[in-house]
């Protein structure tokens, strides 16, 4: 899939995140909506997220702990970090 300068960056960013946690699309929308101006709740984090889950550059698994409902709980994998890496740093 080809993706445009702004969804690469905004794809690095997410993946940057994940690379520190491992954290739920509501906890990830709350992060860079503190973090940076350019990001608005009409981006989308979810939609990205199936997008780099669909590229294989993250996963997902249920976390059924006791606090709350159970949440759907991102994490990189192997190929997210070589795109970070590939892509390069994004400056916010």
């Amino acid at each position: 899939m080809t993706r445009s300068p702004k969804q690469q960056q905004r794809d690095v960013v997410i993946l940057q995140l994940l690379c520190a946690l491992l954290t739920h699309a509501y906890d990830l929308e709350r992060q860079l909506l503190a973090m940076s101006e350019w990001w608005s709740r009409k981006r989308g984090v979810h939609k990205h997220l199936i997008c780099l889950q669909a590229e294989g550059l993250v996963t997902s698994a249920w976390d059924f702990s006791d606090a709350g409902p159970a949440r759907l709980v991102y994490t990189i994998t192997e190929a997210g970090m070589a795109y970070v890496q590939r892509t390069g740093a994004v400056h916010t």
